[in-house]
């Protein structure tokens, strides 16, 4: 079997019979072991047959991308179907290469008013001429003629070669092209490509499965070919954002060719759970993950939720902040479902994460804790997911009998899990815990790797202990290079020529030294606690290491600066970087290094420390020239700019432009600053309706505080109004 091609996972649906070259069906296994033995045994008697059994085999192509790429460029499909038809039958049927064939359906036959055959149809296979309902293969026109003369309907199998169009996955990762007559910025431009590119991509499939379901043809293949392309097309698409070199705009093409395809393209046609899946995964990639629980919760109540479709589910509202909702997505599956009886790995520990991530706010801050521990367990999980779905919660009191039927059961706690909780740890900071974790790990097997290290980092850095992160921190670079060393040593010089083996030295070699993250970890460590020299230092070990700092590590070490007071510092490490990101060789480096509104707000605030209004007015200039939408915390700085440099009615024109800005939320700390504004321009009247509008506000963070009222107090004292500085001060 496996010198032929067969392998573990295939499906026998069909098995040559006992006399001749004729492949019959076969659905059960004792079918299948019956034909095997009737073939040898004939083959024992009869000198002149031929020992062997033909076997026709399905087989999944799911874990093959290579085999999938090619089932999904095929230009056709074959659709196979059964009609009854009643006599007269109106066909004209014909002997040819491919088989029985229709040449032709006359009108008054019941095969014209059935409506499904058509001519070209082959016929593969026939019902008996006897009772009942089997089919047979149709190997000559007799068959079919012998069938019908003995009884009054007859089932015939027709297959139809369907044109669906061809198909690249390549072709389908470039971004969808305009026309000139297309406004560049506008959305409906945007729109306009988006769906020319879905109609060039599966139009043609779309067409044809509608025409074949207009006729009563159950189109299962067409439609299977159809949902597999489009599980490709929601990856292309999502990868649309990466290839335009403006984010904004590739993230919107990205998602207008998503809506496009999932919205539009494919009204009326069943969706996949596999479909579903990849489609909340290109939502959550281009950086939409409440259009993916929209989709979700629309297509939920008509699929079958499985694991993957559950982890889907559960990433897209972990990104939105509702861990309510990634929970409810395991209790509200049916008992018999797979998420419900079994959840997989991946699906646990994206739930972990979801809760691991949540909110301090989140309800039950002991939940994750709880799940990593059922997780560790056998059968733990099953239960914890029985105590969630029963009673609402997951924590429920196990018997004897019921720990005693879980020790068969699977531990579901890998090296990810470990890795989640180190870094929830991290976010507690809690470094002691997380060091347990990282015991726990190796305990159980797992290895701790460059993430988990890099968790632990994390958890002193948020602890304020560099010391410790830094120890940490050489830890991994050890480990790493330990690693990088066995990856060299294993190379095979034998096997490999000189220039191959200097090619795969240097990329092990650069694997062995801590990525950006770990280092700006470290650089973060230092700055937490404004040591912000040896923030600078390692900035130059990270050069000698040849790793390139990002936006992150020139940010980091500002804030350190500014921690210190050192303002002048902060601004000498913008400066940095805004070299660094014009001489950037790529447009991937650019990006990586593109100015953010926290850096521009960084460096307006390092200039309001200097009462460098003229400063921090060009930094506001600069961010426009890059369309970095500035926010609250932005404006505080400009207002803070504006008072250190005694400008106070530049803030006031600060005040309309913020006004102006879509989606900014203003809090206390940029209305107070207002507040000084009016008062040290002697605007009372503004000052008084400002105070008014803060203590109405429904939003608790937009409400006065003591600074507000000392600010006014303050301020309506050196004005002369006393009732209103009475009044502050009452109100303080």
């Amino acid at each position: 079997g496996e010198a032929a091609g067969c392998r573990e996972g295939d499906r026998v649906v069909a098995t040559s019979a006992t006399i001749g070259e004729a492949m019959w069906p076969k659905t059960t296994l004792a079918g299948v072991e019956s034909a095997v033995r009737s073939r040898l045994r004939l083959a024992k008697w009869n000198a002149n047959a031929t020992p062997a059994v033909a076997l026709r085999l399905e087989r999944s192509f799911e874990d093959s991308d290579a085999a999938m790429r090619l089932v999904r460029a095929a230009p056709s499909v074959a659709e196979r179907w059964d009609v009854e038809l009643s006599k007269p039958l109106g066909l004209t049927l014909r002997k040819t290469e491919a088989g029985v064939v229709v040449s032709s359906v006359r009108k008054g036959g019941s095969a014209h008013d059935d409506g499904r055959v058509r001519r070209g149809d082959r016929v593969t296979m026939v019902s008996t001429p006897w009772a009942g309902r089997r089919l047979v293969p149709c190997e000559k026109v007799e068959d079919v003629v012998k069938a019908a003369s003995s009884r009054e309907t007859v089932v015939l199998r027709l297959e139809r070669v369907v044109a669906v169009g061809a198909f690249s996955d390549d072709g389908a990762s470039r971004p969808p092209t305009r026309r000139d007559d297309d406004d560049d910025d506008g959305p409906a431009a945007v729109k306009a490509a988006a769906e020319r590119r879905v109609a060039l991509d599966v139009g043609r499939a779309i067409l044809a499965y509608r025409e074949l379901v207009a006729r009563g043809v159950p189109a299962t293949a067409t439609a299977s070919l159809l949902l597999e392309r489009c599980c490709a097309l929601c990856r292309s698409y999502a990868r649309v954002a990466k290839t335009v070199p403006d984010d904004r705009a590739g993230a919107a093409l990205a998602l207008a060719s998503l809506d496009a395809l999932l919205d539009d393209a494919l009204t009326g046609i069943p969706v996949s759970a596999k479909l579903a899946t990849n489609a909340l995964a290109a939502y959550v990639a281009v950086g939409r993950p409440d259009r993916a629980a929209t989709y979700y919760e629309r297509r939920r109540g008509s699929l079958a939720v499985n694991c993957q479709l559950a982890t889907a589910a559960v990433t897209a509202y972990r990104r939105l902040g509702r861990t309510d909702k990634a929970f409810d997505v395991i209790a509200s599956q049916p008992d018999d479902s797979l998420v419900a009886t079994a959840p997989d790995a991946r699906l646990c520990n994206a739930l972990l994460t979801a809760s691991a991530r949540a909110p301090r706010t989140f309800a039950d801050a002991g939940r994750t804790e709880r799940l990593f521990d059922a997780m560790r367990r056998p059968g733990g999980v099953r239960d914890f997911v029985f105590g969630l779905r029963a009673a609402k919660s997951d924590i429920v009191f196990f018997s004897e009998e019921a720990a005693a039927q879980g020790e068969d059961e699977a531990v579901l706690a890998d090296a990810v899990s470990y890795n989640v909780m180190i870094d929830y740890y991290a976010r507690l900071r809690r470094p002691e815990l997380a060091e347990d974790a990282v015991s726990a790990m190796r305990a159980a097997g797992h290895a701790p790797g460059r993430i988990a290290y890099t968790a632990l980092v994390k958890a002193y850095a948020e602890a304020r202990l560099p010391d410790q992160a830094r120890r940490a921190f050489d830890d991994l670079a050890a480990y790493l290079s330990a690693e990088a060393r066995d990856q060299i040593a294993k190379l095979d010089p034998a096997e490999l020529d000189p220039a191959e083996r200097d090619r795969r030295e240097a990329v092990l070699a650069r694997s062995g030294v801590p990525d950006i993250a770990a280092w700006n970890t470290l650089v973060r460590a230092y700055g937490l606690v404004a040591r912000w020299r040896e923030a600078r230092a390692v900035l130059d070990r990270l050069s000698a290491a040849r790793v390139q700092p990002n936006l992150l590590t020139y940010t980091n070490l500002a804030t350190a600066a500014m921690r210190a007071g050192q303002h002048r510092v902060a601004l000498e490490t913008l400066a940095e970087l805004d070299t660094a990101y014009r001489v950037a060789p790529t447009e991937a480096a650019r990006r990586r290094l593109r100015p953010n509104v926290f850096a521009f707000t960084i460096e307006i605030l390092a200039r309001a420390k200097l009462a460098d209004l003229a400063g921090a007015v060009d930094a506001l200039k600069r961010m426009r020239d890059l369309r970095v939408p500035p926010n609250a915390r932005t404006f505080a700085a400009l207002l803070e700019a504006c008072l250190a440099a005694d400008q106070p009615r530049a803030g006031q024109a600060l005040a309309a432009e913020m006004t102006a800005v879509k989606g900014l939320q203003e809090d206390v700390v940029t209305k107070t600053l207002l507040l000084k504004c009016h008062l040290l321009a002697g605007d009372a009247a503004r000052a008084t309706a400002l105070l008014a509008d803060m203590e109405a506000a429904p939003d608790r963070k937009q409400r006065p505080n003591l600074v507000t009222y000392n600010a006014a107090l303050a301020g309506f004292a050196d004005l002369g109004r006393h009732a209103d500085a009475l009044d502050a001060l009452t109100a303080a």
